[in-house]
């Protein structure tokens, strides 16, 4: 059979919940089961109390305060709204063109990541991205941020061991160290010493020059041997094709 639905209310005068136990609803049960004051209005959402402390909208939890507020109260220091900072944390970059707050040695964190890598501070550092900007530091390079300052097509020359102002300093001088041919943004190939280093990465230290894509590719197929390419020159000349 199904069960009966009690029609019994709550014995507490002015309480017109159900009867749960002992002649109490829940609430009132738990109440006096606790000890707690039978007559205590009940605190609902709508009612929620705001922290006491001036201009704090958060809610309170303990002694009329919130939790930020009173921690501060029990370590005794002086009374400040939440996430204030000292004075000194609100000095801007030392960068003429940055507005952001400077973290450390009067720089903004962009700015100091910029130092340490050796990324040019030009452009400025666009205020929605929190390191660098929205695109590539290179001179003339639109392309998206991808990493240390760079786009994913320049941070595959980072493996050369170059900082990013080095591949800076390489695109603006824009021609072939060996035949002076003009080099793109992007179009170059920094030629090393193989005999240093032979695996995908490169110490920087054996970095010769930047060249075009066919002197690059000349002197890998003559194995980077000076011989080789004085023979070939002298093949051409023997009959008359040079240039």
């Amino acid at each position: 059979m199904p069960r009966k639905i009690s029609d019994r209310k709550c014995s507490h005068p002015g309480c017109e919940r159900g009867h749960a136990a002992k002649g109490y609803c829940s609430l009132h049960y738990g109440r006096f089961k606790s000890g707690l004051d039978m007559d205590m209005k009940p605190r609902y959402r709508a009612e929620i109390e705001l922290c006491v402390f001036d201009g704090c909208a958060r809610q309170a939890r303990t002694r009329d305060y919130c939790t930020g507020h009173y921690q501060q109260l029990l370590s005794g220091r002086v009374m400040r709204p939440l996430g204030w900072r000292p004075e000194k944390h609100l000095i801007i970059c030392s960068v003429e063109t940055c507005d952001l707050p400077a973290r450390g040695r009067r720089y903004c964190t962009g700015h100091q990541q910029r130092i340490k890598s050796g990324t040019p501070m030009l452009p400025p550092i666009a205020q929605r991205d929190r390191y660098w900007g929205m695109h590539c530091t290179i001179t003339g390079c639109k392309r998206p941020y991808h990493a240390s300052g760079l786009c994913k097509t320049h941070q595959r020359k980072t493996k050369y061991g170059l900082s990013a102002m080095q591949l800076d300093m390489i695109i603006r001088r824009g021609k072939c160290d060996s035949c002076g041919t003009p080099l793109g943004i992007d179009d170059f190939h920094i030629d090393h010493d193989h005999s240093c280093c032979v695996g995908p990465k490169v110490c920087g230290n054996c970095n010769r020059g930047a060249l075009c894509r066919g002197c690059n590719h000349g002197i890998g197929n003559f194995k980077d041997s000076p011989n080789s390419l004085r023979l070939a020159a002298d093949y051409l000349e023997r009959y008359g094709l040079a240039a």
